[in-house]
């Protein structure tokens, strides 16, 4: 691929291809002719805009921006495992513990946030599909109000693993627009259908 040559200052610079293997991280976007480390292809969490020139400080830079999402990454996951709540009370610009990172970085922002939580989430289902197996099943079905007065779905999966103990895992939480019959059979097939968990496996 013969990609676009920018002026750098006083030169023209390209995107190389070697970069890819000095830069393991490294995508390419044709459409902008910029080079985006893979968090920000999946999270837009460093920068939307790419970079046109790849060079010592730049590196530097993603290693610092990969360190800090790790770090996010890690303390949400704790935080998950406590139980406590991602956001505090104080997040005015008066606050002592704002974050030191570039203007543009998003780790704290709610929609980073949430996109980091439901991968979490998907990757606790996928194990829990593992441990369902063939395995036919009970569902345990509730539904309630959440804090903004929506509707929510609670579904729990009882089953025997492999090894035939018996297991409940909370497997889902699903807003709905109503708590009619026909409504939450729809939602449960749909959260089922998506992880190949089927209605005929059912015995409860």
């Amino acid at each position: 691929m013969e990609y676009p040559r920018t002026k750098i200052g006083e030169q023209y610079r390209r995107f190389q291809k070697g970069w890819f293997e000095q830069f393991p991280w490294l995508e390419y976007s044709p459409n902008i002719d910029a080079a985006f480390c893979f968090p920000c292809t999946r999270y837009a969490a460093f920068t939307v805009d790419g970079f046109r020139v790849m060079n010592a400080q730049t590196l530097e830079e993603v290693k610092k921006n990969c360190l800090r999402l790790t770090s996010t990454i890690e303390s949400i996951y704790w935080l998950c495992l406590q139980g406590c709540a991602l956001r505090g009370n104080d997040e005015s610009s008066y606050s002592k513990n704002q974050e030191k990172a570039p203007k543009n970085a998003k780790y704290t922002s709610r929609y980073i946030q949430k996109e980091i939580l439901h991968i979490l989430a998907e990757r606790v289902r996928k194990k829990i599909r593992e441990e369902v197996g063939s395995s036919k099943l009970c569902l345990l079905i509730d539904e309630a109000k959440d804090i903004s007065d929506k509707e929510q779905m609670t579904i729990v999966l009882r089953f025997f693993d492999r090894e035939g103990f018996f297991m409940e895992r909370f497997f889902d939480i699903v807003h709905v627009s109503d708590t009619t019959a026909v409504t939450l059979k729809k939602e449960i097939c749909n959260v089922l259908g998506r992880h190949d968990l089927h209605i005929k496996d059912i015995r409860g």
